[in-house]
């Protein structure tokens, strides 16, 4: 920087020295720029080593020398300075080097600064271009000195932009200086190597559960990246095992494996309980029938359902089976505990259920018939039907109100509906639910919504709110009232078991009468029905007595059990009644016989010719491996008979060749020889398999040890076995080496299978795997399974303590709890309390939009939720009225508080202002402006007082404008930079043409 600024001066003072004016004494001119230039001097001095810095000595600087003739310009020649001489690459930094030109080498008394009159350098001379065409590129020439404006924090980005304490200059910005190991991210310090929302760089953000070590983001031990985000592939069902994984059908990931929880198993894809699944009942895909239940993994009906054919069926309403399966009621009746029956309303005529009031074919009563023509009304018959009537199928009806006929002739309403109003509909108050009406708000099943019942000794006590009903012993609550199950029909036992019509109910179980028997869903006299004649199902053709079926039988029929039947060729009644053919055996002429070319022989028809049991003769059995062949026992083709056996004399070892001949020391027969088998030696006196003897291992005398053995003529380990540090060990059972050489078995596990296991009751858990007993509040049913706050493991599953449930991850009290009240999630209105499950306002408030207000005063809700009071008006009693008598646009209106109307109708307050006591006021230190109200020390638009407007780009600073650093005000009310401004260069209102620029308040040649 030294050596520009001086050779600046050089260039100026030799401009200087031909120009009018200039002293001839001035003889430091050329002085500076022979010695006083290390840039120009290095030239000289560079081109060769001989010209080092001796050549900048004092005694060349000499007055005497430096004579004004000496100091013309034509024996300053250019020419011995030549630039061609001096190259650039000469100038080298490092050969200039500062220490050459020493400040006491160049003494001020030389060239003092009396001698270098300004004249020298005179603008016209020293022009801006020029000098700024000595700086390097990329470099600005502020305050004389060429700095590089990316990183110079007293010209940062332009001249004399001057970075605050505690700032740097970085990339020609100020920004704030970071401590040693800190990096600037946007405009915070932050540390790269730790911080986890800028790791590594700025930007950078680490996933969840991620931390930042060392630059880099880092999952904690046991953990692995998926999707950016720290898991746990051991249990995460999302990523199990590894990433991207899912468990779906409803696994979980333990270990790593997705599986079902306990008691369930995969079944198409999810899992299932194979004890409850009505789809998979007791096995993958057994499906139970229509209406049936699964229980224990068996298909069923429920409580208070009779299985008929493929249904279950309730007995006690069904009309296809009333009282019992099969039982059909006729046409137009319906099954009413267990009996069919016409509806209310209706008579039996014969096998039709008849209205009399209103069917022409039955007026009055079954048996009267109204003419042709006429109509019945009321049970008599008319010519013609009443105002309000409407002929319908020959009779009068109401079609506002008949069921049959509702809204129309022929339009019959469901059973379960009546006809109001002309159309199908529950009666009023009541509503459809599952086929039924019902009253929601009485009704425990269907307790204001359908489909949601009250629990067991709960009813339905007011709107949408269960109460619970405490029955006398041993009463219990059915519905809506409290019965004796011990003994109630409709009830028995428990709610909703209801004994068939026969029945009755004694200590809670539904029996028959003293000598009645239950069959088929009914109670039968067994001792003379004939369709259950001394048993159920047992269907007597004559006369049941006493539980015995009296039947006559043709000529030739014998009456056996109640049936007749032929004694000569019946299978079951051959020759006499109960003598029944078995075996194989046919009944003819009434006795048991076998079929031609067999014997009975052992309880059955038997082939003598064939049976190796019965060859030839009952009890006649081939043994030995002898078959029967014509009647005999011989041995297979090929055979002998040797020694009580058939034998193969071609390799038997005990008879090769021919009974008796025995092969020994390992030989074998082979064609009816003794051998050595194929592949084994004779080795010791005994045939051996080289490939699996273990003393002869591959050769004779080669013998394995440490509990190897021989297996393809090598010694190995037994089966299932690895050789493990000298040593066979079992890889499925060994802690050390547990499915493979070096696998140990830690946190508790033992080997089992080849996989390290937890003893019984402990599963491994945690990316170590530790043993782990669940059961605990942390472990409950599962690893890292937490029960919520206040609860307990039992039996794995979390319970909390009696009267409260989990809600939100804590046991919570629903009767008291105003955020859970009744259930969780059901939040109280802000100021209301929650007594037994019911969320309560405070006496004298209601409920509007969550919260609890007072309906007589509320200004939001002001008689009724939502009713709001406008204007300036205040709720009393429920009522919206004015508090003050003045309107102003028929709107009622507080001239004291309304800023529309402050003091007096139309009076508006600037903006930002408030009305009080009927005076527009401004907020504390503001002033009220045309514009509004404005806080003179800081608004610009009314800096000090209203309407005083700062320049463009300058701040109002405790009521006075001030620009920028740097920039003064100039007219027309802007703050312009001297240095840089075309319109204000170096002072306001000194412009620079078109082809100039702003450099250092100068205008220069752009």
């Amino acid at each position: 920087m030294a050596c520009r600024y001086t050779l600046l001066i050089a260039l100026l003072h030799g401009c200087g020295d031909g120009m009018p004016g200039t002293p001839s004494g001035d003889t430091s001119a050329t002085d500076a720029l022979v010695t006083d230039a290390p840039a120009l001097d290095s030239q000289a001095t560079d081109a060769s080593a001989t010209d080092g810095p001796a050549t900048d000595a004092p005694t060349t600087d000499t007055p005497t020398t430096d004579t004004p003739a000496t100091d013309a310009p034509a024996t300053d020649a250019p020419a011995t300075d030549a630039p061609a001489t001096d190259g650039p690459l000469a100038d080298a930094p490092r050969t200039d080097a500062p220490s050459a030109d020493a400040p006491a080498m160049d003494a001020p008394a030389m060239d003092t600064p009396a001698v270098d009159t300004p004249a020298v350098d005179t603008p016209a001379m020293d022009t801006p271009a020029d000098i700024a065409m000595m700086c390097d590129p990329g470099r600005l020439l502020c305050d004389l000195l060429c700095v590089d404006p990316e990183t110079e924090f007293l010209h940062c980005g332009r001249c004399g932009n001057r970075c605050s304490e505690g700032q740097e200059c970085a990339a020609g910005a100020c920004r704030v200086a970071c401590p040693g190991g800190a990096s600037l991210c946007g405009d915070v310090c932050v540390a790269l190597a730790t911080d986890p929302t800028n790791c590594g760089r700025c930007g950078v953000a680490c996933g969840a559960g991620q931390s930042c070590v060392a630059g880099t983001c880092t999952c904690a031990a046991g953990q692995a990246s998926c999707g950016g985000a720290c898991t746990d592939l051991s249990s995460d069902a999302t990523n199990c095992g590894r990433c991207g994984t899912v468990c779906g059908g409803g696994r979980t990931c333990s270990a790593g494996a997705c599986a079902c929880a306990p008691g369930e198993a995969p079944c198409d894809g999810r899992c299932v309980s194979l004890s409850s699944d009505a789809t998979n009942c007791g096995r993958c895909g057994a499906a139970c029938g229509a209406g049936q239940v699964c229980a224990a993994g068996v298909c069923g009906c429920p409580t208070g359902r009779t299985v008929c054919g493929t249904t279950c069926a309730d007995v006690t309403s069904d009309a296809t089976n009333c009282g019992r399966c099969g039982a059909v009621c006729g046409v137009g009746q319906v099954c009413a505990a267990g009996v069919c029956g016409c509806p209310t309303g209706r008579t039996v005529c014969g096998a039709t259920c008849a209205d009399v009031t209103s069917d022409a074919a039955h007026c009055g009563r079954c048996s009267s018939a109204c003419p042709s023509g006429q109509f019945c009304v009321a049970g008599a018959c008319r010519a013609t039907c009443p105002p309000g009537r409407t002929a319908c199928g020959g009779g009068c009806v109401d079609t506002m109100s008949d069921r049959a006929n509702c809204g129309g002739c022929g339009m019959v309403c469901p059973t379960n509906l009546a006809c109001v109003m002309g159309a199908c509909a529950c009666p009023e108050g009541q509503r459809l639910c599952r086929g039924a009406c019902v009253t929601p708000q009485a009704d425990g099943a269907h307790c204001a919504l359908c489909g949601m019942p009250c629990a067991r000794n709960f009813t339905c006590t007011i709107p949408s709110t269960c109460g619970m009903t405490l029955c006398p012993a041993p009463g219990m609550l059915c519905g809506t009232s409290c019965t004796n199950v011990l003994v109630d029909r409709a009830n028995c036992g428990d709610c909703g078991i209801a004994c068939a019509a026969s029945q009755t109910c004694t200590n809670g179980r539904c029996a028959c009468r003293m000598g009645q028997t239950l069959c088929g869903g009914a109670c039968i006299e067994t001792s003379t029905d004939v369709r259950n004649c001394g048993a159920c199902g047992r269907l007597c053709a004559g006369t049941c007595s006493g539980g015995v079926c009296t039947v006559t039988c043709p000529t030739g029929l014998a009456n056996c059990g109640g049936t007749c039947v032929n004694l000569q060729t019946s299978a079951i009644h051959c020759g006499a009644c109960g003598t029944a053919c078995t075996g194989g055996r046919s009944c003819a002429a009434g006795a048991c016989v076998c079929p031609t070319g067999q014997l009975f022989c052992g309880g059955a028809c038997v082939n003598p010719q064939t049976n190796s049991s019965h060859c030839g003769a009952c009890g006649a059995a081939c043994t030995a491996g002898r078959s029967c062949a014509a009647g005999a026992c011989v041995c297979p083709t090929g055979q002998l008979f040797c020694g009580g056996a058939c034998v193969n004399p071609q390799t038997n070892n005990s008879h090769c060749g021919a009974c008796g001949t025995v092969c020994g020391a390992g030989r074998s027969c082979a064609a009816g020889a003794c051998v050595c088998p194929t592949g084994q030696l004779f080795c010791g006196g005994a045939c051996v398999n080289p490939q699996t003897n273990n003393s002869h291992c591959g050769a004779c005398g080669a013998a394995c040890t440490a509990g190897r053995s021989c297996a393809a003529g090598a010694c190995v380990c037994p089966t299932g076995q690895l050789f493990c540090a000298g040593a066979c060990v079992s890889p499925q059972t060994n802690p050390l080496h547990c499915g493979g050489c070096g696998r140990r078995c830690s946190g508790g596990r033992s080997c089992s299978g080849g996989v390290c296991v937890c003893p019984p009751g402990q599963v491994p858990c945690g990316s170590m795997a530790v043993c782990t007993t669940l059961g605990t509040p942390t472990h409950c049913g599962g690893c890292n399974t937490g029960c919520p706050t206040g609860a307990s493991c039992v039996s794995g599953a979390c319970v909390c303590p009696t009267g409260q449930r989990g809600c939100g991850g804590a046991c919570t009290d629903t009767q008291t709890n105003p955020s859970n009240c009744g259930g969780c999630g059901t939040r109280c209105a802000t100021g209301a309390t929650c007594t037994a499950g019911v969320c309560a306002c405070p006496t004298g408030q209601t409920a509007c939009g969550g919260v609890c207000v007072d309906l007589q005063t509320s200004l939001t809700s002001c008689g009724a939720c939502g009713r709001a009071c406008t204007g300036d008006q205040l709720c009393s009693a429920g009522v919206c009225t004015c508090p003050v008598t003045t309107t102003c646009a028929e709107v009622c209106t507080n001239l004291q508080t309304n800023t529309s109307n402050c003091g007096a109708c139309g009076t508006r307050c600037v903006t930002g202002a408030s009305c009080a006591a009927g005076v527009c006021v401004c907020p504390t230190a503001q002033t009220a402006c045309s514009g509004g109200c404005a806080n003179l020390q800081t608004n610009t638009s009314n800096c000090g007082a209203c309407g005083t407007r700062c320049a463009a780009g300058a701040s109002c600073t405790a009521g006075v404008c001030v620009c920028p650093s740097g920039q003064s005000i100039c007219p027309g009310n802007v703050c312009a930079d001297l240095r840089t401004s075309m319109t204000n260069c170096g002072a306001c209102g000194r412009a620079c043409d078109s082809r100039q620029r702003c450099s250092a308040g100068v205008c220069v040649a752009g």
